[in-house]
């Protein structure tokens, strides 16, 4: 099986014509001007560099998938990881009508050396690909354009890399086909009986049933099917007949006739790199397009393939190089020349995550006419995130595929079963959604040069469905009345065809299986009549100040708050009337929430266009969202705890609004969820002292500071909630709640009544960031900390723990919000920031006394990844931690542990795999870093890379000893000591550690721990096996402990151990015992 490396960055971004507004709103408003044009704005030449990735605060995409900014400014993590490539050379300037074209001075103090017209917008406004002058940077180049009136949209042309996989002959991958089952007039063609996917879907039933109704079962000459690709061969047999002809082109004279810029473009177009370049041969030199064409429209001749629309014609429009790489620019200029010479169907067995400006405005223009047709990508990734895909690059939507009016194709193999390759959807009815599947896997098609071959792939998937759009096309074919977004609605509603998970163990959102669209079947979408399906597409909540006395505006569902909500609706299928939504709060026990108040339930949205969506939302003059017309409303009561989930249950009923003699009602149901935050909300800048107490709890949803001079005191009893309650608002990924102390900040809690700080329960795998700058001091007194990156002075009685199994969480970047934080540090989300090579991760506290440290870190001993705790520890204890205890690469010297205990800090799972692990790196100074401390490793454990071990440093030339003497190792076995200490003695480029001498009995002013556990049979002797008897369990402590407070033992014959209890008492403070008489017909002895 021969590979070719498959690498998606591109995406394209469609927009209609009825989103425009909302687009609209972006490139002409603050961020980019008025669009008046000025030859010199900065006539000295000194034009500034505008980062719009820093200041853009608005949503990524509108809510049928359109980006509403560039991609770089709405992703700037994405766009800054160097996965999405873009040319080097050149930019892409959207200009207003008004601009002549011509270079101007302030174009070329930003770096641009020439202007080369690519497309135009029905508004008058006109894209440019501007060439770099060599010497500047194209970032640069960009960033400087934003700052210039003339230029509404400055955006970078990003490049595509599309490779398929060749699959050999052997069938694994698919059956050949049921040759009984094939229409009689292709069987001479040679190869047909290896085209198993003819036999698929429904195709010959469709082929069938064209000829019945007088039609060719391979549609009709007149469609054209646009292939946006590598080009194609036209000369090959089995298509050469089936190629779309421009016939107001005479062929080989050299001119161009028609005048749309191409020269002698007869069979299409090569929009490939600078208009001079361009030509009107789409020959392809790569054979990607030339296999989708053949899927699509091979010629029913007797020769080798067959089409599944194999009389349609194939319009050839190269964009894509030899090399298989596409610039967007060109793209766009392919997809203007399929819409304005009249393409039927536009196939793009292209996508990705990366798009311009540029191909939505193009795809804009296209949608009107064309049916757009895209492949869903081959990254085996969900569209939006999933239970075991919750990071950002771990789910992308690929583009233009995830568009709600772009039918996204996934794929399957023979059994209907979704292909291991193909990226999936993971939620229907959303702003991001793939339409259906169908077969894409050994697709027998054309090649080059009169050859065949098989590939898999969501690009071959693509173009069975765009010949299923034009067999649909070839029998509807009044475009008045059947428009491109009803032959969408008949490809994505009609078929009734299940698709089946590959992985329905780990492609699962909240525990269940993902959507799961319908393969595509061209026997439903020709035959079956249009019904409506109106569903539940988005909604917004509104809590504006002027809709109730009690709302605040901010944005944030608050209790004793009335919210109105405007919705959007999306139709699949045919035209709907007399739409209706309405609203509940019955459980499935028909209880009413006692939290929430319905004050108007329903709303009336009248009919619903096919293949639509419909929205009641109101928009200022710039196209954003500022209310609802006629909105649903609700009250939430002031007693709604925080972070309390409402759920509202939506039921939508219409009727057929295509089909008068349908009288029946439809319905469809589907939920509104928001969290309610009942708190009060920290400011950003506390500025006068304040005192928090217990009657009140606090939220930081985004950063608070703490000016100098200012003294924020924590009562006991306090609760401090970080990070908004929503998981889904927009600024948890615009900006990072943190506790930023330039004055004083001391909590004061007590053993009875601690303080707490902790993330939103809503967003629980979030950090509490506690940091010093300047002159600034964090005291933290018995206070619980969940999630906890800190730099601070002091924690005493502290208990830090967290609420996720992996290092993610502790990212700490240095250099960030520089002379904001000390060290020029500050803690960002795992989601936002990537990690660099120089950056340490962990907290620092500068002294911890008395202080627990349960269950934190990650499985990973990296020393980049996993946490580093710095400072000065006594008497504390590290209980089943994965960290890196002291400094890292000699910078924090000083970190000392004192009378402190390390038990259980690296932990295995059932099968012996170590999944929490910490190191202990000494640093190299005479300092003594270990002192009166407690190791307490599962010395039964023969696999040594299970114990916490201490590691001595890297050292040049002579031997260094470091002192590490007067600790309990949890044995007086000398070579049991010997093999927790990694030193000279293992590695000769390490320093000598000197243990000796050790405490050979457990120290009494550490935290308590067991010494010893053992088991006295009937005779009072220690024993390992028992019988039939009566036996006393004593367990013997380091320390007095509180005989006040019980202690429970239990023990049993398997995990968790804990079958059968045993009563007992504490015989003295360090030394309790309990009796149990042992039944071996029960517990096995």
């Amino acid at each position: 099986m021969k590979k070719f490396k498959r690498n998606l960055i591109l995406s394209l971004l469609l927009v209609l014509s009825v989103f425009c507004g909302a687009f609209t709103a972006y490139s002409t408003g603050n961020l980019f001007g008025d669009g008046v044009r000025s030859d010199t704005q900065y006539a000295d030449g000194n034009v500034p560099l505008t980062d719009l990735a820093s200041t853009y605060k608005g949503k990524a995409t509108d809510d049928d998938g359109n980006l509403l900014a560039p991609f770089d400014v709405v992703y700037p993590e994405a766009f800054e990881s160097g996965n999405y490539k873009y040319d080097d050379s050149a930019a892409l300037l959207k200009f207003a009508k008004s601009f002549n074209g011509k270079i101007t001075k302030d174009l070329t103090s930003c770096g641009f050396s020439s202007l080369e017209k690519v497309m135009a917008n029905a508004d008058g406004s006109v894209w440019y690909r501007a060439e770099i002058d060599g010497q500047t940077d194209v970032k640069t180049a960009v960033k400087k354009a934003r700052s210039l009136k003339a230029v509404l949209t400055a955006d970078f042309d990003y490049i595509y890399e599309d490779t398929s996989t060749e699959v050999s002959d052997d069938g694994a991958s698919a059956s050949s086909a049921d040759v009984d089952g094939l229409l009689d007039e292709v069987l001479n063609n040679l190869q047909v009986k290896d085209q198993w996917y003819l036999t698929a879907c429904d195709i010959q039933k469709s082929w069938r049933w064209l000829k019945s109704k007088g039609i060719s079962a391979g549609g009709d000459p007149s469609v054209t099917v646009a292939v946006i690709d590598t080009g194609v061969d036209y000369t090959h047999p089995d298509l050469k007949a089936n190629m779309w002809v421009n016939t107001d082109e005479i062929p080989g004279n050299g001119i161009d006739d028609d005048g749309d810029g191409y020269i002698d473009d007869v069979y299409g177009c090569s929009t490939v790199s600078y208009a001079r370049f361009h030509s009107g041969d789409p020959m392809d030199d790569h054979g990607h397009g030339t296999h989708v064409a053949g899927i699509i429209a091979a010629a029913n001749n007797k020769v080798g393939t067959v089409g599944v629309a194999y009389n349609v014609k194939i319009m050839a429009i190269k964009a894509g190089q030899a090399t298989g790489v596409f610039l967007q620019s060109d793209i766009a200029e392919a997809i203007v020349y399929a819409y304005t010479h009249g393409a039927d169907v536009i196939n793009m067995s292209f996508g990705g995550s990366a798009c311009s400006i540029a191909v939505q405005d193009a795809l804009q223009a296209a949608y009107t006419t064309s049916t757009l047709v895209a492949a869903a990508g081959n990254d085996g990734k969900p569209n939006e995130a999933a239970d075991y895909y919750k990071n950002y690059g771990e789910y992308l939507p690929s583009y233009p595929a995830a568009l709600s009016y772009v039918v996204g194709v996934m794929s399957v193999n023979a059994l209907g079963v979704e292909s291991s390759f193909t990226n999936w959807d993971v939620s229907a009815y959303n702003s991001v959604e793939y339409e259906v599947y169908a077969p894409g896997e050994a697709m027998l098609s054309t090649l080059p040069n009169n050859r065949y071959g098989k590939l898999n792939g969501t690009s071959m998937a693509t173009p069975l469905v765009s010949g299923i759009a034009a067999l649909i096309c070839s029998y509807y074919t009044d475009r008045d009345m059947y428009p491109s977004k009803f032959v969408s609605a008949q490809l994505s509603a009609t078929s009734e065809d299940t698709a089946y998970c590959f992985n329905p163990d780990k492609h699962v959102i909240n525990g269940a299986v993902h959507n799961l669209p319908m393969i595509v079947n061209a026997y439903a979408a020709l035959t079956k009549l249009p019904k409506p399906d109106v569903n539940l597409y988005g909604h917004y909540l509104f809590d504006s100040e002027n809709i109730a006395e009690e709302n605040n505006g901010d944005g944030v569902i608050d209790a004793g708050e009335t919210i109105n909500i405007g919705l959007i609706l999306r139709n699949r299928w045919g035209m709907s009337k007399d739409t209706v939504v309405k609203i509940d709060t019955l459980s499935d026990s028909g209880i009413a929430n006692p939290y929430v108040e319905i004050l108007t339930d329903t709303v009336n949205f009248d009919g619903v266009g096919t293949y639509s969506t419909k929205d009641n939302l109101m928009r200022d003059e710039l196209g954003a969202y500022i209310g609802t017309e006629e909105p649903l409303v609700v009250k939430v009561s002031k007693d709604c705890p925080n972070d309390y989930i409402i759920n509202l249950n939506v039921t939508v009923t219409f009727g057929n609004g295509l089909d008068e003699e349908d009288n029946g009602t439809y319905t469809n149901h589907g939920v509104i969820s928001f969290a309610v935050r009942n708190g009060v909300v920290l400011p950003s800048q506390i500025t006068e002292d304040m005192t928090l107490t217990k009657d009140n709890y606090y939220i930081i949803p985004n950063s608070t500071v703490i000016a100098e001079g200012v003294t924020v005191t924590v009562d006991p009893g306090t609760k401090i909630q970080f990070w908004s309650n929503d998981p889904e608002d927009p600024y948890a990924s615009q900006y990072i709640a943190y506790l930023q102390v330039e004055g004083t900040f001391i909590t004061n809690g007590t053993l009875d009544e601690p303080v707490e700080l902790f993330p939103s329960e809503l967003m629980g795998e979030y950090e509490v960031c506690l940091d010093e700058s300047g002159n600034g001091k964090i005291e933290l007194n018995y206070t619980n900390v969940v999630n906890a990156t800190l730099d601070i002075s002091s924690a005493k009685y502290c208990y830090f723990t967290q609420k996720h199994n992996g290092a993610s969480i502790l990212t700490r970047v240095y250099d960030a919000l520089e002379g904001r934080v000390k060290n020029k540090s500050v803690y960002f989300h795992y989601k936002r920031i990537g990690l660099t090579e120089d950056a340490v991760r962990g907290f620092t506290i500068d002294n911890a006394t008395y202080c627990v440290f349960k269950g934190l870190g990650s499985d990973s001993i990296d020393i980049i990844w996993t946490p580093h705790l710095l400072g000065n520890f006594d008497s504390c204890l590290f209980s089943d931690c994965g960290v890196i205890f002291n400094g890292y690469n000699d910078r924090y010297v000083q970190t000392t542990y004192n009378n402190c205990v390390f038990a259980g800090n690296n932990i295995t799972s059932s099968d012996g795999k170590t999944v929490r692990s910490s190191g202990y790196s000494l640093s190299n100074n005479t300092k003594k870093q270990l002192h009166n401390s407690v190791i307490l490793n599962n010395l039964g454990d023969s696999n040594v890379e299970h114990w916490l071990r201490i590691t001595a440093p890297s050292v040049e030339g002579d031997d260094v000893s470091i002192d590490i003497s007067g600790n309990y190792w949890g044995t007086v076995n000398t070579n049991l000591i010997k093999r927790q200490i990694v030193d000279r003695n293992n590695y000769s480029q390490m320093a000598t550690l000197i243990s000796e001498p050790y405490l050979t009995t457990a120290p009494e002013n550490t935290f308590p721990f067991v010494t010893d556990a053992y088991v006295l049979n009937s005779n009072g002797e220690r024993a390992r096996v028992v019988g039939n008897e009566t036996c006393t369990f004593v367990v013997e402590f380091n320390r007095d402990m509180d005989t006040s407070l019980p202690l429970r033992l239990r023990f049993g014959s398997s995990k968790p151990y804990a079958e059968y209890e045993i009563s007992g008492k504490y015989v003295s403070a360090r030394r309790w015992e309990g009796t149990y008489t042992l039944r071996t017909t029960i517990e096995n002895g």
